[in-house]
């Protein structure tokens, strides 16, 4: 069997030198990574895909004047509470008024109904 002579030595020395060597040192390889779970990349892709080119314009204009953005955030806080207060009302409404009134006076359950009271 012929045998080669390597130029710069021993080949397993000079591999374990290398080996030792910091700059080819990295962190250990973790086999269990952490995966986006379907609702997260649903979300992130509504993000960048629907709300920021809807309102990424307008965050942009609100935030280039410091007056522009703040009348703008006490509208806003406005419309918000204007409709909770009309979904107040209406939720009001829809229970306080009588069984009577909301459509059943032509069945002839609510006028047994009736009747017996």
């Amino acid at each position: 069997m012929i045998a080669a002579t390597w130029a710069h030595g021993d080949p397993s020395v000079v591999i374990r030198g290398v080996l030792r060597d910091p700059a080819y040192r990295t962190a250990p390889a973790t086999s269990h990574t952490e995966h986006a779970s379907l609702v997260q990349i649903v979300l992130e892709w509504i993000y960048k895909h629907v709300l920021q080119p809807l309102f990424g314009p307008l965050a942009h204009a609100a935030s280039a004047s410091q007056g522009v953005g703040t009348v703008l955030g006490y509208v806003l806080i406005a419309v918000a509470f204007a409709f909770l207060a009309f979904v107040a009302y209406r939720l009001a409404i829809a229970f306080a008024a009588p069984p009577a009134s909301r459509g059943f006076r032509s069945s002839a359950s609510a006028r047994a109904l009736a009747a017996e009271r």
